[in-house]
């Protein structure tokens, strides 16, 4: 994937311009060297991120030169949810990295464990943490969970397909879950058992009327 841009100037108010032209503010920064204060169009941004989130590797191009960068964090606004800043990290290509990378479940519909409404999906891990060279890391798992028929079915690391020879599990074991099926959880009430004896005193109590006192003028 391939994402111009510009040197940005730091002047003023000059990010709040840029972002009233759907030019989104970024940086630049990694391998020792000095961060660099960028600018991306936003619609070239969406599209390269839609296609590569942030694990697949970017090259980004400014000032007649290209890194090879990973979109290392994104700032939103809390109300509109747009991208209004982008850290980009520059990674060594021949060096292993650590990145999370997402799980993508597959096939819910069709589970008949699920179609039925007998079972519900219980996600464990939605992201696997992993080592790998960077142009080794995987875009997303995926998992397909349409031939699920049974509560207590479960998906393991092990069932993911990936190169096992270039990338690693960090913090992690083949055999942790993913997901499973559950049971829909139930809300039950209560249930009070009075005795006679009880029923009546409650009768009794809410068809009693305070006493009216006697104001002291009237004593």
């Amino acid at each position: 994937m391939k994402l111009n841009a510009n040197l940005r100037q730091l002047t003023g108010n000059h990010a709040k311009k840029l972002r009233s032209e759907f030019i989104i503010p970024a940086v630049v920064y990694g391998l020792g060297n000095p961060s660099i204060s960028l600018e991306v169009a936003y619609n070239d941004f969406v599209k390269v991120f839609v296609a590569s989130g942030e694990t697949s590797l970017v090259d980004l191009n400014f000032d007649e030169k290209t890194k090879k960068v990973l979109i290392k964090d994104i700032q939103k606004d809390p109300v509109s949810g747009r991208a209004i800043h982008i850290s980009f990290i520059e990674v060594n290509l021949k060096q292993k990295i650590k990145a999370s990378i997402p799980v993508i479940v597959e096939g819910a519909e069709e589970a008949p464990v699920i179609k039925s409404g007998t079972g519900i999906l219980n996600f464990i891990k939605q992201e696997i943490e992993v080592e790998a060279l960077p142009t080794d890391l995987p875009h997303e798992f995926h998992v397909n969970i349409s031939n699920l028929e049974n509560i207590g079915d479960e998906v393991k690391i092990s069932q993911i397909e990936f190169d096992r020879s270039k990338v690693e599990l960090v913090n992690a074991t083949e055999e942790d879950l993913i997901l499973n099926i559950d049971r829909p959880q139930e809300e039950t009430a209560e249930e009070v058992t009075l005795t006679e004896e009880e029923r009546i005193a409650q009768l009794e109590a809410s068809s009693e009327k305070p006493e009216e006192t006697a104001s002291e003028e009237e004593k």
